[in-house]
């Protein structure tokens, strides 16, 4: 049973990155510009490397490993990492990409790591200070929503009260029986 909602805690977990991240990376959609439009401003739509990320370019990546599924998440010089516990942190690096992250738990073995890319960026080996390589596969755009509901409302309800009732007996009576009695037959 903890298994399963762990598993369900996990693609939750996922799901939200997901969402609050954008769903996905853009690619190569930066074109000779750098992703930046007239002006140097950031092209809308288009990924953007994270300053002194080392070219890691912003996305999701997903690795099944020995100690459960892990989602890498890549946003503007930031990263998390969720799976059977989490961390956040940023990107750095001057030549390939380091992830420096504080990990719930007191967990250290994903806390810091060397990034390799392959495969164009689509695949991440990541070299942990803990001994650990894990090899993220990114999240194709489009199917991050992976089942996920969309067209959610935006205008939900508001005014609810604050503050609660209070004074409510924090101690239960003694002496009320444990069972209801039964039913007359009819």
């Amino acid at each position: 049973m903890l298994k399963h909602a762990r598993t369900a805690g996990t693609v939750a977990a996922l799901g939200a990155v997901l969402v609050l991240s954008g769903c996905g990376s853009d690619g190569d959609a930066k074109g000779a510009d750098g992703g930046r439009g007239a002006g140097g401003a950031p092209t809308p739509g288009a990924a953007q490397s994270p300053g002194g990320g080392g070219g890691l370019a912003n996305g999701n990546w997903v690795a099944k490993t020995a100690g459960g599924t892990f989602v890498l998440s890549v946003s503007n010089g930031q990263a998390s990492l969720i799976g059977s516990y989490t961390c956040a942190g940023k990107v750095t690096g001057d030549g390939a990409p380091k992830l420096e992250l504080r990990c719930s738990a007191g967990k250290t073995e994903r806390a810091n790591g060397t990034v390799a890319q392959e495969d164009g960026g689509k695949t991440l080996k990541v070299t942990w200070g803990g001994g650990l390589v894990d090899t993220f596969r990114q999240v194709p755009e489009g199917a991050a929503s992976g089942g996920l509901p969309s067209g959610m409302p935006s205008n939900l309800p508001s005014g609810f009260p604050s503050e609660l009732p209070s004074g409510f007996p924090s101690v239960l009576p003694s002496g009320m029986p444990s069972a209801l009695p039964a039913r007359p037959a009819s």
